[in-house]
């Protein structure tokens, strides 16, 4: 039970990490785009 629910933490944390990193990114090549255009 302990090792499943430390491996459903693990997962949960990856997924939230690959999304701020997703953000992040989508963030920077928005700015990126604005400024080619300028």
């Amino acid at each position: 039970m302990y090792l499943s629910c430390n491996i459903s933490s693990k997962l949960a944390f990856c997924f939230i990490y690959l999304a701020f990193w997703k953000i992040k990114f989508s963030f920077l090549i928005e700015n990126f785009d604005t400024q080619l255009e300028v």
